[in-house]
């Protein structure tokens, strides 16, 4: 794998992901980075229909991302019967039919200390498919991808301070998980018409089925590649934050530490249904239409704790 570090994102996860097909049935694969505000980005999902969109969500404290967080050590579905899974993975088909699963920490150096920047699993739906060997080689060979992916980000740090960086676009254009959803959207598109190519050249010849999955594979890799790029740090939330009214500031960092409504209205002291209506009008202010965007769109938890104690 060390061999990949000057490719892209997406080989990285894809060799994870094959390597690990060859060592043991692999029915879903998932590689994911924690992110502020308790929200965590999957640039890679596949399961046994194919590779998916990547996604974002919040993660409350009972959820996988947290365990992981808190334990830095593999799950497996013998913890407890693979209850952690069912509320913690990515895509809902494999949440449901998975049978055995291994999530393992990616642990990244930062200033010298050690945490979870993210995960990454494998499941099967069917039983008892991982053993310790298992579950010792794909923790060695998802830490030798963490340490690739580590190597790239000081390089890039490096490159970046030799010159001046690209200022960001303004904040009140499209949004992260709008622009997100817009590009996968035209991805999803070029998939489609990938897939009827695919159909009309079952007949050709070799060259050009070949021709066909060569773009199909190009288009995987890219819209990877381009969420990993949209999904940096992003610039201070001030300017959202200031669209929303003192109360609103306070029902969004919540949401932000993946509350739910009734959470929140234990915590505010509100009624469940007032703090229905106080999402429901972030949702709308933001222009957006989902919980876990309100969380990406206020990325920084300090900006967060500074609109509350501002109050």
């Amino acid at each position: 794998m060390r061999r990949l570090t000057d490719g892209g994102r997406y080989q990285l996860y894809h060799h994870l992901h094959i390597t690990m097909s060859k060592i043991c049935r692999v029915d879903a694969f998932h590689v994911a980075f924690f992110q502020d505000g308790n929200v965590v980005a999957f640039p890679y999902n596949f399961d046994d229909n194919g590779y998916r969109d990547p996604n974002f969500h919040i993660y409350g404290e009972n959820d996988m991302c947290a365990w992981m967080i808190e334990q830095q050590r593999p799950y497996t579905f013998s913890l407890d019967q693979g209850a952690l899974v069912r509320r913690g993975s990515s895509l809902p088909e494999a949440r449901l039919k998975s049978k055995d699963a291994v999530v393992v920490p990616l642990i990244a150096e930062v200033d010298g200390v050690q945490r979870v920047a993210g995960q990454a699993a494998i499941q099967s739906y069917q039983a008892s498919s991982y053993d310790g060997a298992t579950v010792s080689a794909f923790w060695r060979l998802a830490q030798t991808m963490m340490n690739v992916i580590t190597h790239q980000r000081a390089g890039n740090r490096l490159h970046s301070g030799r010159r001046p960086g690209t200022p960001r676009p303004s904040a009140d254009e499209m949004s992260l998980p709008e622009l997100v959803e817009e590009i996968s959207g035209k991805f999803r598109l070029l998939r489609h018409s990938i897939d009827h190519a695919r159909h009309m050249a079952a007949g050709a010849g070799h060259d050009i089925r070949r021709a066909v999955q060569d773009v199909s594979d190009i288009c995987d890799v890219m819209q990877t590649e381009t969420f990993e790029l949209l999904v940096q740090p992003a610039e201070k939330s001030s300017s959202l934050l200031s669209r929303l009214t003192p109360r609103e500031r306070e029902v969004a960092a919540l949401i932000a530490q993946g509350r739910n409504n009734k959470e929140i209205a234990r915590v505010l002291y509100i009624t469940e249904l007032t703090a229905k209506t106080h999402v429901s009008r972030i949702l709308r202010k933001f222009g957006v239409n989902q919980r876990a965007e309100i969380a990406t769109l206020l990325r920084s938890l300090s900006d967060l704790y500074e609109a509350r104690n501002a109050m």
